[in-house]
């Protein structure tokens, strides 16, 4: 009877654990997913009225690297405005994953010119490869 008895709190101890360390890990994970949605969400809606790195000012240009120019491609797929890459258009509302965007140079800078509504918001931005 003794052998059952300390067998039996064992094997309650055992699974107290089993289901602490589950339910630990349930935890973990939510926060985990919490965070990941937190962070697409942030990044889902963004646009270049959100700037994420900040561009250098020469004079009264703004200078952008390659990949900024390519995160501000998403703009276009959402219509917010027209952008030229030197003679390349990308129309608002086009999708740039089915257009060539091997101009795009990533290792390059660009600078930035701005065509503004008579709203003040941005119609069109112009990039020129600057070196």
């Amino acid at each position: 009877m003794r052998e059952q008895t300390i067998s039996m709190i064992g094997f309650a101890v055992s699974a107290m654990l089993f289901l602490s360390a589950c339910w630990f890990s349930l935890e973990i994970q939510s926060g985990i997913r919490s965070g990941v949605e937190k962070g697409l969400a942030l990044t889902e809606d963004q646009h270049s009225g959100v700037i994420t790195v900040p561009g250098a000012e020469r004079g009264r240009a703004m200078i952008y690297g390659g990949s900024e120019v390519l995160f501000t491609l998403r703009d276009v797929e959402k219509g917010h405005f027209d952008i030229e890459v030197g003679s390349v258009r990308f129309p608002a509302g086009s999708n740039p994953e089915t257009a060539d965007v091997s101009i795009i140079d990533t290792a390059a800078e660009y600078s930035a010119a701005y065509r503004l509504g008579a709203d003040g918001l941005i119609e069109s931005i112009r990039f020129e490869k600057v070196r």
